[in-house]
């Protein structure tokens, strides 16, 4: 039996469609970006854009993971394509009245990160109701190539579709992604609301609480985006202190394509241990930031640049893995919406207190802290237990 087949024509089809819209909005952000810099915004105008894309999103998760567990979640998932498709359409059409004009577009990033807190985790739960859950690791394979594929393809193709036909078409092009996504979700039986929309939205949290695998989980992937976070914040003055720009550029366009390939590799593995990937990922992930840190020179900087981005999908696919397992689907909803809510925060925390400690501490000092934090993870007692944690763990509980 192929991987293909493993997996239902619905999961596929709605794979597709939000990989994507995926790469759409990853093309847009880019170009968005370049182009109220180029508008005279500067760095300023760019770390706004990004602030409105992410923390109306962050600060709605709670609702829009209670909202996936009571209603129909494809139709969530297709409301979410269709209103972000029209709100793409809408900023396009401002800018050709108001060319200058910066607020349709931080209005429109408001509006889509808001869709994005109901979506998220809407989409992320509808596929593990669509897939048997001895196949889970799949799922978490397909989603990291998604992930690698915006990586690699949202500067790349934002930067040449702006230089070739301007932003309006980039807003164009975006808006026919969100339109394909649509599509795709509305190509899949609606099926029927979770289970639990008949249970107190408090009983889900109850339940959390109780469970030590997923307070475990989210500590441990609070943890990596502290770290991961760090780096990224400090990867460019880490690089153009001995490097120039061009340099800066190839190490992120080769990491991307490593990334990319582990991506394809785990996305096509049959079976797959999460636990051991996940040691070997942060292993490999901290003494690559360690490598990153010692002023060993150009060459080892770019390959540990590289092995960086190449451990990571081995990090993201086992954390997914785990969480899917530890709970229902049912209540799965509020589960990613947590998950979204504790990763984001060490993100912005880690964006928060990484350009400080630099300063005062030196960039590769703290590069070297991030790098050990990860390294020492493995050590943590979940990761060591000998029970296979991607394994079906207490799913038939209900809440009390």
């Amino acid at each position: 039996m192929t991987v293909k087949s493993m997996l239902p024509r619905s999961f596929q089809r709605i794979w597709f469609g939000q990989t994507i819209s995926r790469l759409g909005s990853g093309i847009s952000l880019f170009a968005l970006g370049v182009h109220l810099h180029n508008e005279g915004g500067g760095a300023t105008a760019c770390s706004l854009l990004l602030l409105c894309a992410y923390l109306p999103g962050l600060a709605l998760a709670p609702l829009g993971g209670s909202m996936a567990d009571r209603y129909v979640r494809r139709n969530l998932v297709a409301a979410g394509d269709a209103f972000c498709g029209l709100v793409i359409i809408s900023v396009a059409a401002l800018l050709s009245i108001q060319p200058e004009s910066a607020w349709p577009i931080f209005t429109g990033m408001i509006l889509i990160s808001i869709a994005d807190a109901f979506q998220t985790p809407a989409r992320k739960a509808l596929m593990s109701d669509l897939v048997e859950p001895i196949h889970y690791h799949l799922v978490a394979g397909r989603l990291q190539i998604a992930e690698a594929a915006r990586l690699l393809v949202g500067p790349a193709g934002g930067a040449l579709l702006l230089h070739v036909s301007g932003m309006h078409a980039v807003l164009w092009v975006d808006a026919l992604t969100y339109g394909i996504a649509f599509a795709a979700a509305l190509s899949i039986a609606a099926g029927q609301a979770p289970k639990m929309a008949q249970q107190n939205q408090g009983d889900v949290f109850r339940l959390i609480r109780r469970h030590s695998l997923v307070w475990a989980m989210l500590g441990l992937s609070a943890l990596i985006t502290l770290g991961i976070g760090t780096l990224q914040a400090l990867l460019t003055p880490l690089v153009l202190a001995t490097s120039t720009t061009g340099t800066l550029a190839g190490l992120q366009t080769a990491g991307a394509v490593g990334m990319l390939a582990t991506s394809i590799w785990l996305g096509s593995r049959a079976h797959g241990n999460a636990r051991r990937r996940l040691r070997a990922g942060l292993l490999a992930a901290g003494l690559c930031c360690m490598a990153m840190g010692s002023q060993g020179g150009v060459i080892l900087l770019g390959i540990a640049t590289v092995g960086l981005f190449m451990s990571l999908p081995f990090l993201n696919t086992s954390l997914d893995v785990i969480i899917r397992h530890a709970m229902p689907s049912a209540q799965q909803g509020r589960l990613w919406a947590l998950v979204g809510l504790v990763s984001q925060s060490g993100l912005l925390i880690a964006f928060a207190l990484a350009g400080p400690l630099a300063d005062h501490l030196g960039v590769n000092y703290v590069v070297i802290a991030a790098g050990s934090l990860l390294a020492l993870l493995p050590l943590m007692p979940i990761l060591r237990d000998p029970v296979m944690l991607c394994q079906p763990g207490p799913q038939s509980q209900q809440p009390a």
